[in-house]
């Protein structure tokens, strides 16, 4: 259309096409053409294509996921992707496996993209969903889990949620456990008599709250328990 104008618009102020108009209207009419093939194929063919590329490279990690957890009985839990898999996937920077399923890693991709991923039911990784709560949630984690976390304030082990409540710096909304707990697993066991003994590096509980200070935030356990033997 402005391609027209500009033309019409040419023969009234000379009175016709000459050579030069004749050009400058070509070279116009090329460059728009090209402007409307872009912005058509990089938005509607070529994105397309790519989404579908997307979904389907990803259903097939998931389906492959699927597969191993059923030949190991559901053995996998959390790693990289080509660990746990034993493949070479070009997403093993930007998805892992957690709790025996996909989550990706939001820095590594695009609005569009996150579309996509939780059109598939890939959600973000607990990192990336703790990280945006940092300063008002606290997670409470098993120890031997807590290196996925790292680098985050606010996820610990449920002593050292008991220590911020104990020494007045609990600062957070709300406490989450995010794990089944399990308090001296290992570090017990029966004597003859049927009576629990400790080992020496067992853990020696002290309770949450003192008479200064009281836990008064909110304390969410989330379908979690918290098991075995207080010393």
């Amino acid at each position: 259309m402005l391609a027209q104008n500009i033309i019409i618009y040419l023969c009234t102020q000379i009175g016709g096409i000459t050579l030069i108009a004749l050009i400058i209207t070509i070279v116009l009419m090329l460059i728009l053409a090209s402007v409307t093939v872009n912005v058509t194929l990089d938005g509607g063919i070529f994105g397309y294509a790519r989404k579908a590329n997307l979904k389907t490279e990803l259903a097939e990690l998931q389906e492959i996921l699927t597969k191993k957890q059923i030949m190991t009985d559901n053995a996998i839990t959390d790693g990289e992707i080509n660990t746990l898999l034993g493949i070479e996937s070009k997403y093993n920077d930007s998805l892992e496996i957690e709790n025996g399923e996909l989550v990706y890693i939001k820095e590594k991709w695009s609005n569009e993209d996150l579309q996509v991923l939780e059109e598939l039911g890939i959600y973000k990784s607990s990192f990336d969903e703790y990280k945006e709560n940092e300063e008002t949630i606290y997670y409470i984690a098993n120890e031997k889990t807590l290196e996925r976390y790292e680098g985050l304030t606010n996820v610990g082990t449920l002593e050292n949620f008991r220590d911020l409540v104990n020494n007045g710096n609990f600062t957070y909304e709300k406490a989450i456990l995010i794990e089944d707990i399990k308090l001296n697993e290992g570090k017990y066991s029966k004597n003859s008599s049927g009576m629990i003994e400790f080992t020496e590096d067992a853990l020696k509980w002290s309770p949450i709250g003192t008479t200064t200070e009281q836990f008064t935030k909110i304390f969410d356990g989330d379908g979690h328990t918290i098991s075995r033997n207080l010393y």
